[in-house]
C-alpha cells in the first residue's frame, strides 16, 4: 500500500496549513500549535465516545461480553458473528479517525505509518492487551521517554531508542515468563 501511495501521489512530503496559529505559555517558553491542540481535543473526544459506547450501548456491552468469553456470550444469545463484524467496522472507523488526526498534526508522505506502527506495538507490549489504563499510562510514558531520548541523543535516534527499549522489554518479559515456568515445574 505504501508503494501504491508512492506511485499515485509521489514521494514528496506534504503538509496541511490549517492557519490556527499557536498558543504561547509560560512567557513564550512553551509554544503549542493550534492544530495539534485541536487534534488532541478530538482524540480525547473520540476516546471518551468509545468508552461511553462500550459501557452504555447495547452493542458495546455485547462487544465486551464477546471479548471476555465468546462461547458464554453465544450461549446467552449474543450473535457473536455480528459482534465480530461490527467490531471490525468500529476498528476501521477508529483507524480512519486516527489517521485523520495524525494528518492534521503532522507531515504527510507515503511512509507515514511506520513510526506509528512501532509506537502502537510498543504501547501494547508494555501495557498488555486489554488494559486500557495501562495503555494510557504506557502511551504517556513512552511519549515522554521518546522525547527525552530525542533531546539527549538527537531526533534521529528517537525511533532507534524505541526499538532498543522494545527489545529490552521483550527480553525481560521472556526471562520473567521462563522464570515463572521454571517455578511451576
Amino acid at each position: 500500500m505504501q508503494q501504491l501511495a508512492n506511485a499515485l501521489f509521489g514521494s514528496d512530503v506534504r503538509t496541511v496549513d490549517a492557519d490556527l496559529g499557536s498558543v504561547h505559555l509560560l512567557n513564550g517558553m512553551v509554544t503549542l500549535a493550534g492544530i495539534k491542540l485541536l487534534a488532541f481535543g478530538l482524540a480525547i473526544g473520540a476516546g471518551g465516545a468509545l468508552w461511553f459506547f462500550l459501557r452504555k450501548a447495547r452493542l458495546g456491552q455485547a462487544i465486551r461480553a464477546t471479548a471476555q468469553d465468546p462461547r458464554a456470550a453465544r450461549i446467552l444469545g449474543i450473535d457473536t458473528d455480528r459482534v465480530f463484524a461490527m467490531t471490525y467496522g468500529l476498528n476501521a472507523a477508529l483507524c480512519g479517525a486516527a489517521g485523520s488526526l495524525a494528518v492534521m498534526a503532522w507531515t504527510i508522505h507515503p511512509y507515514l505509518g511506520l513510526p506509528y506502527t512501532v509506537r502502537s506495538f510498543m504501547v501494547v507490549v508494555v501495557a498488555g492487551v486489554g488494559n486500557v489504563a495501562g495503555v494510557v499510562a504506557a502511551g504517556l510514558g513512552l511519549g515522554a521517554l521518546e522525547n527525552v531520548a530525542g533531546f539527549v541523543f538527537g531526533v534521529e535516534f528517537q525511533i532507534a531508542f524505541l526499538f532498543a527499549l522494545m527489545v529490552i522489554i521483550l527480553v525481560w518479559r521472556n526471562a520473567m515468563a521462563a522464570r515463572k515456568r521454571s517455578h511451576l515445574e
